[in-house]
């Protein structure tokens, strides 16, 4: 008996790892999409860097700038707007996703291991949703959403685990 239920949790917390890596892996995904098309869209070209006298500026390209062992390297592009919808485009699929995996957590009644780690995955995937944006979110709307997020948390708690 004791080997099931260790085995149950293990799953649940297996449950939990995969989505948080699906959401971060995704949203990562999916942000830097977003910022390549936004860097194309502004213009934003990257160039070639190096110790002043060795004349990599002159390069244009990464295909032309020299290697390492020439003194020189390629710095990508940077444009801090991009950088913020790469943020936001990750921000807004791993709540997709927490919000998705929670849901769908709430409604199994027959395994409490899968609906347990559902729930566990999207808890950690809103998270991580809020902790990537958070720079960019207003220090009264950080309260707010904390403040949410910990009676959403009450109410699961009620709701899916009462006796």
């Amino acid at each position: 008996m004791a080997k099931n239920t260790f085995m149950k949790v293990i799953l649940g917390l297996g449950i939990v790892v995969v989505i948080g890596l699906f959401a971060g892996f995704g949203g990562d995904y999916i942000g830097n999409y977003f910022q390549d098309k936004c860097n194309e869209e502004s213009n934003t070209q990257g160039s070639c860097q190096g110790i002043q006298g060795l004349g990599c500026e002159t390069f244009t390209t990464r295909d032309t700038c020299p290697s390492a062992e020439g003194g020189c390297y390629w710095q990508e592009p940077y444009n801090q707007q991009c950088f913020d919808n790469k943020q936001m485009y990750f921000s807004i699929f791993a709540a997709i996703v927490g919000i998705i995996t929670l849901g769908i957590g709430l409604v199994i009644k027959e395994n409490n291991s899968v609906g347990g780690g559902l729930i566990g995955g999207g808890i950690v995937s809103l998270i991580t949703s809020l902790f990537v944006y958070w720079s960019n979110i207003n220090g009264l709307l950080r309260v707010v959403l904390m403040g949410v997020l910990v009676i959403v948390l009450i109410i699961i708690g009620f709701k899916k685990f009462s006796d």
